[in-house]
């Protein structure tokens, strides 16, 4: 939404400025960009699993049932979010605004909705309320996958681009693999196949979350530090990722928590 009017028309199309102005330090979008490069380098899309706060409602959504409802997924749903990137991208082109933002974000329901002054801002939030029930409450309890990041969320497949320079991975140990396909199973956005699997390696896809080798009997499921032998000290790994990882979300949801609970506080007292 930003890359594509920026280049070709010398437009930026972002609900700010971009250098924080008085009173709003570290709202730019300088500041932004900033934080998402550092965070990205090390973690990739490991951002989706410890730095997106709206993902774990769809986690938590997807907690509650002790089994799927829903099995059966075609695996092609995993290119919806790259068809969403790339028509988001166009239309920002085209129309000069943040078109996800705006008409599809379902996250809106619980963040902001648009001013409803007229029909067109109550078709807007009615989308938002729809979308949010469908893909973030709906689906996640019949399938217990995390549906709006592996099938929607447009944002999510751009982080996908940077897992290829992520310092961290997960890998599967081929010595080790049954294959029991438990980790297939277990991943909540579709990033194992059997395919990937027989290859020792996760999809683009992968957020890094962990949840292939919190269940894997084998060990076969590690983390890994790239350019390191495959189960080469893998508990290092995971140490390493996880102080980055939370290290990182605190220093960017901590002023967000901070804000809310002095929100909360200012209303109760």
């Amino acid at each position: 939404m930003l890359i594509l009017p920026a280049a070709l028309t010398k437009t930026v199309v972002f609900p700010g400025s971009i250098l924080p102005g008085a009173g709003m330090a570290g709202a730019g979008m300088a500041a932004m960009a900033g934080l998402w490069l550092a965070m990205t380098i090390v973690v990739g899309k490991g951002w989706c699993s410890y730095l997106c706060f709206f993902g774990g409602i769809e986690e938590g959504m997807a907690a509650v049932m002790p089994r799927a409802k829903l099995k059966k997924i075609d695996v092609r749903w995993r290119y919806g979010p790259w068809a969403v990137l790339l028509a988001m991208a166009l239309l920002s082109l085209a129309l000069f605004d943040s078109v996800y933002c705006m008409w599809l974000c379902p996250f809106k329901a619980v963040s902001e909705y648009v001013a409803a002054r007229n029909t067109l801002g109550m078709v807007q939030n009615g989308i938002f309320v729809v979308l949010f029930a469908g893909l973030v409450i709906a689906l996640p309890l019949l399938t217990k996958k995390r549906t709006q990041c592996a099938f929607f969320c447009p944002f999510g497949a751009f982080q996908s681009i940077f897992n290829k320079t992520s310092v961290f991975d997960v890998k599967i140990d081929r010595t080790r693999c049954s294959p029991c396909v438990l980790c297939k199973t277990a991943c909540p956005t579709m990033s194992l196949t059997d395919e990937s699997i027989a290859q020792g390696e996760t999809l683009m896809s992968c957020m890094k979350c962990g949840a292939c080798v919190d269940v894997c009997p084998k060990d076969a499921a590690v983390w890994h530090i790239k350019g390191t032998e495959v189960a080469s000290k893998p508990e290092r790994a995971r140490l390493l990722l996880l102080y980055a990882a939370w290290g990182m979300a605190i220093m960017f949801g901590g002023s967000i928590i901070a804000q809310g609970l002095a929100t909360i506080l200012h209303v109760f007292i």
